[in-house]
């Protein structure tokens, strides 16, 4: 039987929920303060830690990067993996 490794990324999150709602449930002012920083905590962990297919970071980071350095990364942005452009030629040419 797999491990708490192998265990799916968005289980861990409902599980997090789960314990937040909880926390609120007690009703005690210390534990909705904690349920609160231990959420804001998950979202900038989304957000800002680097993982696989994590668009938002990869995206802010590209654009960083071209800013400060005046140059491409060899990273693939949003825009270049789904090719905005390119949806928006296929676009104009079936008349969409």
């Amino acid at each position: 039987m797999p491990g708490p490794a192998y265990f799916n990324t968005f289980l861990w999150y409902a599980e997090l929920l789960l314990v937040c709602v909880r926390m609120y449930g007690l009703g005690k002012k210390k534990m909705r303060l904690l349920a609160n920083v231990i959420a804001v905590l998950a979202v900038l962990v989304v957000m800002f830690v680097p993982q696989v297919y994590n668009d938002f970071y990869y995206t802010c980071y590209n654009q960083a990067y071209k800013i400060i350095k005046h140059k491409e990364t060899s990273t693939v942005n949003y825009n270049e993996f789904y090719s905005a452009d390119l949806f928006e030629d296929i676009k104009d040419e079936i008349g969409l």
